[in-house]
């Protein structure tokens, strides 16, 4: 996925080192997030006797995350026969 991400952001005009400071700003921004959502969830879940509603969450995210990535399509995608297919989604 990272090589992926790189091809787009290099052809968007961004350095290969200014992408991995947005990647590493968002992961610490989505580690400083997770952890008060979740203790949330967790909470919401011992009070309505679920104890792992936190993990279903998890789960839930990790699915939605990977039918975003599986739906997404690449703009002059190459085919097998190498002419641009804009309409063939990566997978």
């Amino acid at each position: 996925m990272y090589q992926l991400m790189t091809g787009e952001a290099v052809d968007a005009g961004f350095g290969k080192g200014e992408l991995s400071g947005l990647v590493a700003n968002l992961r610490a921004f989505m580690v400083i997030i997770a952890a008060p959502i979740f203790g949330q969830i967790s909470m919401v879940g011992r009070r309505h006797n679920f104890p792992g509603g936190h993990l279903v969450a998890i789960a839930a995210c990790t699915a939605v995350a990977e039918l975003v990535f599986r739906t997404v399509k690449r703009v002059g995608a190459k085919s097998a026969t190498g002419s641009p297919d804009a309409k063939k989604p990566i997978a």
